[in-house]
């Protein structure tokens, strides 16, 4: 087995810990009833799916939802909502992302994500309340909405070994959905698929 040199990273699940049900609530909070029609645990579904893999933009996003519920919203309405998601971002994977680089480990960010986000969220100044962005803690990010594909689509896998100059055999890419990781797989990257917040910085070390 080649050693990892490298290691790739979810966003939701992972470094963040997710709850599918305060995101639901906070749209129903603003109105949006048939919010089930559009949002799901694993994969968005109509515009909130084009949101995530860039077909429309943030306010395109914003003008289609005002329009489903009949009254006009507006982005941080839309934002507060979208980060229902988002319950905390443990300190101790930001450190274990600190190790792992200190240890000398190639660090990327591959996401399905959206503007609301991986743009506002993601790259704020001050993710970390210590001056850094998420983004910063990592040598490349992939986020399904920039790139417009989204995990498992062996394309954005493809394009992150290609863009970062990955051997698969060298990298593990750490999801919380075994389908991404099985996608993964495929390519010949090896993976680890730990719970929704499990203490991934401690069981991570087996797999490097």
């Amino acid at each position: 087995m080649a050693t990892i040199k490298n290691v790739v990273f979810d966003f939701g699940g992972v470094i963040a810990l997710m709850d599918f049900n305060r995101a639901r609530s906070r749209f129903l909070e603003l109105g949006v009833k048939n919010i089930d029609d559009y949002l799901d645990v694993a994969t968005q579904k109509d515009f909130f799916g084009q949101l995530e893999d860039g077909t429309i933009t943030a306010e395109q996003f914003r003008e289609k939802l005002s329009k489903v519920v009949g009254r006009e919203f507006t982005l941080e309405q839309c934002e507060y909502a979208w980060k229902g998601f988002i319950v905390d971002v443990p300190e101790r994977n930001l450190q274990g992302l600190r190790d792992l680089r200190a240890q000398g480990y190639s660090l990327a960010l591959l996401s399905n994500t959206n503007p609301f986000i991986g743009g506002m969220m993601m790259r704020d100044p001050n993710f970390d309340g210590k001056g850094h962005s998420l983004i910063s803690y990592f040598d490349g990010a992939f986020l399904s909405f920039e790139r417009r594909l989204m995990k498992p689509d062996a394309r954005i896998f493809q394009l992150m070994l290609d863009e970062m100059h990955y051997n698969p055999q060298e990298t593990l890419f750490v999801d919380d959905s075994q389908g991404n990781c099985t996608a993964a797989q495929a390519l010949g990257i090896h993976t680890f698929c730990p719970l929704n917040g499990e203490n991934w910085p401690e069981t991570i070390k087996k797999y490097l």
